[in-house]
């Protein structure tokens, strides 16, 4: 009967923190093996008479919660899922949620949690679920933080008052998150983003508003593998080495006689020391070259931080790289001061000669602001297509009801103060990549950055662009 109560308690168990947590399959799996073994050892455990003895009074209630604690837990996990499968509405989404709405002090908390500690329950399930606050919460934050409605062609005082009397007080979680998403549609901003996670009575859902960028419809994701293979290829066939890996993971690089090539992949994920290690190796492998292609093609984005100490080592002075500010309010100039971002050479070795880098409309967040400060260099020639168009950080958020959202709230402008948000940087010549690049075996933007140092380092020294080079 032990053994039977414990198996079922531990099933309980591992079913509810699934439900709710969402574990990845490895993790997932170690979380089984070790709630096994420690049942198991329960199970087997065996013990003397404690040399410290209760009270008479409540020894037997004492000995019977401990020989049949197995049997109470289980009863009450099934217990409690019971109740949430008959009133969903008193299942708080996230044990999170649950501890901050029960702190005495804590500024969310009802007074009557705080006075009337019986009724629990019943405040706590209307304080989480309630959709019309969750409404409420939702709007004015985007409200308050959010900087680009007028740029994304947005009202979004209409969006309220379209959208909010769809929302009652009976409204299930299913149509408000379809309210939220279809109130959310029109920004197409790819840095807003709505999670509702799985629990017990409700699936896992994710919304994004951003519509897809032609590089992604054009390539699948096993696609944009081949497509790189192709540019491996090509760099190979103009006598390049393979990219090789760093120190710091996300760059990879290669040379020919007289050309570079560095792919990279994110800005984050690294430290400064395996940054600065990598960065240094590449110098003095770069320092005889007439040129450099650097690809960052389908870069995710990352730190500015880290954008800034890579562009260093190919600055030739102190330049403003791009400006930064933050919107704080609900007022059309509810901004923190503007707040400059530069450019300065470090290393032993700055690479100052003809650069060329590489984009597409899947360059996202800190790979724009990469684009945005590196065309500041004079030595730079972009070609590729614009980037997304999506600079900011996000700022992460989280619903009374548990739901986590994310929205843009910071404005980026180049050094002479241009906002690309939701054009992306320019390029100098358009050059789109498609499926028969791969087809044919040949990355026809690394064949015409090639052609493009070529030209650079033909005539005389010409380290100024003076004029975009257009290819229509």
């Amino acid at each position: 009967m032990r053994l039977l109560a414990c198996f079922a308690a531990v099933v309980a168990y591992v079913w509810q923190e699934q439900s709710e947590y969402s574990f990845p399959q490895i993790q997932f799996a170690v979380f089984i093996f070790g709630i096994g073994v420690w049942s198991a050892s329960l199970c087997l455990f065996l013990r003397g008479p404690s040399r410290i003895q209760p009270p008479e009074a409540i020894a037997g209630t004492l000995r019977f919660i401990g020989r049949h604690t197995l049997e109470i837990y289980a009863i009450q996990l099934a217990g409690s899922e019971l109740l949430v499968k008959l009133v969903p509405d008193l299942a708080p989404d996230r044990k999170t949620a649950l501890l901050a709405l029960l702190r005495p002090n804590g500024s969310n908390v009802p007074p009557a949690v705080q006075t009337q500690r019986r009724c629990c329950v019943k405040i706590i399930g209307m304080s989480i679920r309630d959709p019309e606050k969750n409404f409420k919460v939702l709007w004015e934050t985007f409200n308050k933080r959010y900087p680009f409605f007028q740029l994304r062609n947005v009202n979004w005082k209409k969006q309220h008052d379209t959208y909010r009397s769809r929302v009652t007080s009976k409204t299930s979680d299913d149509e408000l998150f379809e309210i939220f998403c279809q109130m959310l549609d029109p920004l197409n901003d790819g840095h807003v983003e709505l999670k509702a996670k799985a629990s017990a009575h409700r699936k896992k859902r994710y919304f994004n508003p951003e519509k897809q960028p032609r590089f992604r419809q054009e390539f699948t994701t096993r696609e944009i593998k081949q497509l790189f293979k192709t540019t491996e290829k090509t760099l190979v066939d103009n006598c390049f080495g393979r990219p090789a890996a760093t120190e710091a993971w996300m760059l990879r690089y290669c040379r020919s006689q007289k050309f570079g090539y560095i792919r990279i992949l994110e800005l984050e994920g690294v430290s400064k020391r395996r940054l600065t290690a990598a960065l240094d190796k590449i110098a003095r492998d770069f320092r005889d070259l007439k040129g450099i292609i650097i690809d960052i093609r389908d870069n995710p984005g990352g730190e500015d931080s880290i954008a800034i100490a890579i562009i260093n080592r190919f600055c030739d002075r102190k330049r403003v790289a791009f400006h930064r500010k933050t919107k704080i309010g609900p007022g059309k100039d509810d901004f923190t001061p503007l707040k400059t971002w530069y450019l300065e050479p470090q290393g032993d070795v700055q690479f100052t000669r003809p650069i060329v880098l590489l984009t597409c409309d899947s360059v996202f967040s800190g790979g724009e602001a990469f684009a945005l400060a590196i065309k500041e260099l004079p030595h730079v020639t972009i070609i590729g297509d614009h980037t997304n168009g999506i600079f900011s950080y996000q700022l992460e958020k989280r619903l009374p009801n548990g739901w986590e959202y994310c929205l843009s709230y910071q404005v980026y402008l180049s050094a002479d103060m241009v906002c690309y948000e939701g054009k992306g940087v320019p390029v100098d010549i358009k050059l789109l990549n498609k499926k028969t690049d791969i087809e044919n075996g040949i990355d026809p933007l690394i064949s015409r950055a090639l052609k493009v140092l070529k030209s650079k380092n033909a005539g005389p020294a010409n380290k100024t662009r003076d004029r975009r080079i257009r290819d229509d």
